[in-house]
């Protein structure tokens, strides 16, 4: 009797290290470790995201919301991006690559970056494929290395981007974990 109340406080303690968030409205679940928290968020204690949080910004005008930003530290976080997209997925992944291939453009032309690695690729995480852009930045005024990754997905009539952005490679090896343990609707 004991050992089992000994193994029932264990389980208990050992679950409580970690939060499940489940989204179930766009098909994502993960697990977020108890030292990280959401800076913000959209979405209620169910993981439906507020009707009201939804919004348009002056370079899309797709309706969007920003999911939830985890920023433990400046200069490292973790967010989510989602659109209403009801375009179909051969359009939808067209315009993700020519959006990353801007976005390394717009890095290449900036006078203090130097772009020392990036790619453009599928990745499959849970049995999903994601668009995945990965570049990596020196910011020559700041001294200091930037690794960004950005993960899209089309899911119902929802465009989902996921960004980790971070410099301290612990803290990014916490947040990739984070995505690479989710699991995710087919």
């Amino acid at each position: 009797m004991r050992f089992l109340l000994i193994m029932l406080l264990f389980l208990q303690c050992k679950s409580g290290n970690k939060r499940i968030v489940n989204l179930s409205e766009i098909g994502w679940s993960f697990e977020l470790p108890s030292d990280l928290r959401f800076n913000d968020s959209a979405f209620n204690h169910n993981g439906q995201i507020n009707k009201s949080s939804w919004d348009t910004s002056q370079y899309d005008d797709r309706s969007r919301v920003e999911l939830f930003w985890i920023k433990p530290e400046p200069n490292n976080y973790f967010n989510a991006i989602v659109y209403i997209d009801s375009s179909d997925s051969k359009k939808w992944e067209t315009n993700v690559i020519a959006d990353s291939r801007f976005y390394i453009g717009f890095v290449t032309q900036t006078p203090q970056l130097k772009l020392l690695d990036s790619l453009i690729s599928i990745e499959n995480i849970d049995g999903i494929n994601f668009q995945k852009e990965y570049i990596k930045i020196y910011n020559t005024a700041k001294r200091d290395t930037t690794h960004s990754y950005k993960f899209s997905r089309k899911y119902k009539n929802y465009s989902i981007n996921i960004n980790i952005r971070y410099k301290n490679k612990d803290l990014g090896n916490k947040l990739m974990g984070i995505l690479y343990t989710s699991k995710f609707d087919k």
